[in-house]
């Protein structure tokens, strides 16, 4: 089966970067021109679905959702009383582990600003969220 004939997988393919909606697009206007109805209507579904970038997010929530068991109330309680004991010093604590890691940087010859070790910071936490869940977070633009 052409994968331009199942929706929900290029939806996955939009969402996860792995095609763009441009693409999309293009391929529709060549089915079209080839008189392939089918592949021209799941596309366009396809593109309806993935108009809006939020709405990425919320799928993903979805399928988080569907897999995963809910965490135990002992476990659940140990990260919120951790999670809360820093999350009013939030702004604090994330400068500091910044500021960090600017000095670790620094000190390994590679100086980055602000930026770019947040960034680093993010990266780093998208790949720990491909770890637990097997997809990559959905990035919004």
């Amino acid at each position: 089966m052409s994968v331009y004939l199942n929706v929900d997988r290029m939806v996955r393919n939009v969402d996860h970067g792995d095609v763009t909606r441009e693409t999309l697009f293009q391929q529709r206007s060549r089915y079209k021109k080839a008189g392939k109805v089918a592949e021209v209507e799941a596309i366009t579904e396809a593109l309806e679905l993935t108009k809006c970038a939020a709405s990425g997010v919320l799928r993903q929530a979805q399928r988080l959702a569907a897999n995963f068991d809910g965490m135990d109330s002992e476990k659940a309680l140990a990260l919120k009383a951790t999670v809360a004991a820093y999350a009013s010093k939030s702004t604090d604590l994330q400068a500091s582990v910044v500021l960090a890691f600017q000095s670790l940087f620094e000190s390994k010859g590679v100086p980055m600003d602000y930026d770019e070790v947040s960034a680093y910071l993010s990266l780093y936490a998208m790949d720990h969220f491909e770890k637990i869940t097997g997809e990559l977070p959905i990035i919004v633009h």
